[in-house]
């Protein structure tokens, strides 16, 4: 299987034989498991204090002896923890505490911060899973499919010759995108979120837009698009929400790095 090499200026240049795992069965359910696994490894745990709530002066049962001293029973008023605020004769002023049902209480059920997010994928599923993500980015069809296009005629995979890596600037990137794609349908956009997330911190949302691939000896860094070095391209980022088929533009060393990567491991058919 052949692919055409792009000049940064949208212009065909030569071509370049593929190695076999472009070729590789589309496993959408291999991709979805170990695409979730990646997500969650990088979860960071989180959990609520083990003294949150019970700080009080408050702890322990609440004793149901009829009008015994510091106790509920028999005044009118439900049997919870309760601390003194003041106390005249046999009267007190109580306020409810420790308990989940009071004010400042704590939580039934909080999050445990022990709880272990990780799910173990093999090796031999990562690796099939992660040919099998790079071959879904030459099928025209989910490319289609997943950015509702109706015409994309771009022979896939799209690879770009050497000097892209070169590029330290945004808008020159931009330029050869535009020259290479014919438009920037693509290009990941931000948009203002509905509901209550806008005053919690996470007022817009970004779509994935296209992936870069590039060697590691590539000098190009952007927050704008998803770049990603071959040593530490993931399932997760060439299937975007679990789905294969992100347009994803491959550097020429990138293909040449891929090939040593999956250098001696058996080959999928």
């Amino acid at each position: 299987m052949k692919a055409t090499i792009f000049s940064i200026t949208g212009e065909k240049k030569s071509e370049i034989e593929l190695p076999s795992f472009f070729q590789a069965e589309i496993r959408k359910d291999l991709i979805a498991k170990v695409s979730r696994a990646e997500t969650l490894q990088e979860r960071q745990a989180y959990g609520a204090a083990k003294l949150a709530g019970k700080r009080a002066s408050a702890p322990g049962k609440i004793r149901h002896k009829r009008r015994a001293y510091k106790t509920a029973y028999g005044y009118g008023i439900s049997r919870v923890p309760r601390k003194v605020m003041t106390k005249r004769g046999r009267r007190f002023f109580w306020q409810g505490a420790f308990a989940p049902g009071t004010v400042g209480g704590r939580r039934a059920h909080p999050p445990k911060p022990e709880k272990k997010w990780e799910i173990k994928v093999n090796k031999k599923e990562k690796d099939k899973a992660l040919k099998s993500a790079i071959a879904a980015t030459s099928l025209v069809e989910l490319i289609k499919q997943n950015y509702k296009l109706n015409n994309f005629t771009l022979p896939l995979p799209l690879i770009v010759e050497r000097k892209i890596e070169e590029t330290n600037k945004v808008k020159e990137l931009k330029k050869i995108l535009l020259n290479l794609l014919k438009t920037d349908k693509f290009f990941p956009k931000r948009k203002i979120r509905a509901g209550k997330g806008k005053m919690r911190g996470r007022k817009y949302k970004k779509s994935a837009g296209l992936l870069l691939v590039v060697s590691k000896a590539s000098k190009l860094k952007t927050k704008v698009f998803d770049v990603k070095q071959v040593k530490d391209l993931k399932v997760k980022d060439l299937a975007a929400g679990e789905k294969p088929g992100r347009l994803t533009i491959y550097s020429h060393n990138a293909i040449l790095e891929l090939q040593e990567r999956f250098k001696g491991k058996r080959q999928e058919k």
